[in-house]
């Protein structure tokens, strides 16, 4: 049977197989997170974290620096003046939103293989980046942790780059690029899993665990951490589809949900977050690379 003769059926099968053979034994093609990133990561997680801690970090990488630099000097997030420093940086962005922020431009400049198929991945990032903003947003706004929740936005799907590597990596012997869409199938029935084990394996932190497992409207009441990350990641996302749909979602839809209702919000609450959605747009076009 040739490729144009198989149903999409077949091929999402055929291409999910390997991936969820990997998961269910446990034998998943982990790549190392870059130096750097693990170090920020643990910093952001450590009480006696500080500036000068963090830009030593920074300034290991130059690449990531320069971005870091970038950022701060950026349309959406530039000062009155001139940032030329990291420590100016630092203080600008704040420490634990920028610590975030250098682990999201770590791990997205080379740690999964993704030829083909950068722009949707691009993609990715940008949706988790919003998610990660919204997480914040409402975290701040009922007096919870808006770094953990920045974080767990942040890293709630870092399984979807993960098997779209995988997927990639048992390609690499066809000339055929499959249909994002495809793919997209593909990811949806794995990404969960395909996280836990990386968060797992990269010892991220217990809450954003939680997140990454434990985001779906189906599973959020589940979550224990007092920090309530995963159930505030949920709701984001729907603030985040807010953005990318085509249909109009207002205020009472969004207080209608289960997780809204979970997490007490009140209309007031999604009215100001569904007005952010442009200001949310512009922070993260200069987060994504």
């Amino acid at each position: 049977m040739s490729i144009l003769q198989k149903t999409e059926e077949h091929v999402v099968e055929e291409l999910l197989l390997p991936v969820l053979d990997h998961l269910s034994n446990g034998h998943l093609d982990i790549p190392m997170l870059p130096h750097v990133a693990s170090q920020v990561l643990l910093l952001a997680n450590n009480p006696e974290g500080n500036a000068t801690k963090l830009g030593a970090l920074i300034q290991q990488d130059q690449v990531l620096a320069c971005r870091v630099l970038q950022l701060a000097n950026s349309a959406a997030y530039g000062s009155r003046y001139p940032i030329e420093s990291l420590p100016q940086a630092i203080s600008w962005l704040g420490l634990n939103f920028l610590a975030g922020t250098a682990f999201s431009f770590s791990v997205q400049s080379g740690v999964f293989n993704v030829d083909g198929y950068e722009k949707e991945v691009q993609g990715l990032w940008a949706y988790t980046l919003t998610v990660a903003l919204y997480g914040k947003a409402i975290a701040g706004e009922l007096g919870l942790n808006p770094e953990n929740a920045f974080l767990c936005g942040l890293l709630h799907a870092i399984g979807k780059p993960y098997v779209t590597h995988t997927v990639n990596f048992h390609q690499r012997s066809s000339d055929v690029r499959h249909p994002w869409p495809v793919l997209d199938r593909v990811i949806r029935e794995s990404y969960v899993e395909a996280g836990r084990q990386l968060a797992v394996a990269w010892e991220l932190p217990e809450s954003v665990r939680e997140a990454i497992m434990l985001h779906e409207d189906c599973a959020c009441e589940k979550a224990t951490s007092p920090v309530k990350g995963a159930a505030i990641t949920c709701l984001a996302r729907h603030l985040a589809n807010s953005i990318l749909s085509s249909d109009v979602v207002d205020e009472q839809q969004i207080t209608a949900l289960p997780v809204a209702q979970l997490l007490g919000v009140s209309q007031s609450h999604v009215a100001s977050w569904l007005d952010m959605r442009e200001s949310i747009q512009a922070n993260v076009a200069p987060m994504v690379i």
